[in-house]
């Protein structure tokens, strides 16, 4: 959204100092606050850029969508399971997947970086 109002900003400033036609608008394409705007346009995307990257909000959000699916199935067969040997075998591969969930959140974390 910020690129993109970066880039109207922009393509305004190149139209009016381009067609003499436009001369009210490149009169205001040379006013500050026109040039403010889009230097805080550019601020705003670039540190919603690096939150994202240092966040990593896709990778996660995506984690934790396959985590909850393994969940979800687990909890399933749990409910239909009648052997207490089939029951606890699930609650130990539940408890196996909750520990590389807990193991790739902490290498993640790790790895995490904001630039700016």
């Amino acid at each position: 959204m910020c690129v993109l109002g970066l880039f109207g900003i922009h393509l305004v400033i190149a139209l009016a100092l381009s067609f003499p036609a436009l001369a009210s608008l490149a009169s205001f394409a040379h006013k500050p606050v026109v040039h403010v705007t889009a230097i805080w346009f550019a601020i705003f995307a670039l540190a919603i850029r690096a939150v994202e990257e240092g966040l990593g909000v896709r990778e996660e959000a995506e984690s934790y969508r396959d985590y909850r699916a393994a969940l979800e199935a687990i909890a399933k067969r749990f409910t239909q399971a009648s052997e207490p040997a089939e029951k606890f075998r699930l609650m130990e591969e539940t408890e196996r997947l909750s520990y590389e969930e807990m193991r790739r959140f902490l290498r993640h974390a790790q790895g995490t970086r904001f630039v700016m």
